[in-house]
């Protein structure tokens, strides 16, 4: 039984109404499970954790951070239903950050539009520029999932997915206009002379880079895309997408501040 739609309301967990009828389980579930991701969001207090992050680095303890309108949920909530009942194993995939057709997040589209609009640069802070976060292609987690739901090998595992290894944000910018043909450049200031209107409220010290080993090493999962040409694919569906995207753009009056002033 594969459930890739955990956290809504089934009238109790959904894998549950399979017990006795399935032999085992696959859940899906994210990365933002680990107490780094409310470390973070500065949710959780305390130094940042050690990264990239295995099946066994500390989980939250606190609420979802991010839970708002339709994603108001918890991944925890839905591992720790899922794991409840012994009769039933489940697999746990906790996914990176997914791009690709059909991210309804449209995690490219503010870089995209500053690309479109010829932008001379788009500027980050340091800890920004550096800050590491999984990201994977969907054919490649699906492929992933595809594979757990296969191999019976995976019956009771957790398993964390993603490219490896995980680019920083400067460097996954720099990866969008190598493809897009873009003639800006990335400005990296430091944090303390960022426009505070450019400055974020995250804890960008803390990464949220994952550890797969192990799904590769057990399940001897590899990518069936190479993670550029899947990242391709992805500009080719978000510039196509882009007219019906709301136009949360870079601010750019901030980012002309600081290029005025000759930061970086």
């Amino acid at each position: 039984m594969l459930d890739m739609v955990p956290y809504i309301n089934k009238g109790g967990h959904g894998i549950a109404h399979f017990r006795g009828i399935a032999d085992r389980a696959v859940v899906i579930s994210s990365g933002d499970v680990y107490r780094a991701f409310g470390r973070l969001w500065k949710s959780e207090p305390g130094p940042p954790d050690r990264v990239p992050l295995t099946e066994e680095s500390p989980l939250r303890t606190l609420p979802a951070p991010d839970r708002e309108g339709e994603d108001d949920f918890d991944n925890l909530d839905a591992e720790w239903a899922a794991l409840a009942d012994p009769a039933l194993p489940a697999t746990i995939l906790r996914l990176p950050a997914t791009h690709g057709p059909g991210d309804r997040q449209h995690r490219l589209a503010p870089y995209l539009r500053a690309m479109l609009d010829d932008r001379p640069a788009i500027v980050l802070g340091s800890t920004h520029a550096r800050w590491r976060w999984s990201r994977g292609y969907v054919e490649n987690v699906a492929a992933a999932i595809a594979l757990a739901v296969a191999d019976e090998r995976a019956s009771g595992k957790t398993y964390n997915l993603g490219a490896d290894p995980a680019a920083s944000e400067a460097d996954w910018i720099r990866a969008v206009a190598t493809i897009t043909g873009w003639a800006g450049r990335v400005r990296v200031i430091p944090d303390d002379q960022l426009p505070l209107a450019l400055r974020q409220p995250f804890d960008f010290t803390q990464h949220l880079e994952l550890d797969t080993a192990r799904i590769r090493r057990e399940l001897g999962y590899d990518e069936t895309v190479d993670e550029a040409e899947g990242l391709r694919r992805t500009i080719e569906w978000e510039l196509q997408a882009l007219h019906h995207v709301p136009d949360h753009r870079l601010d750019y009056a901030a980012e002309d501040e600081a290029l005025q002033l000759g930061i970086g």
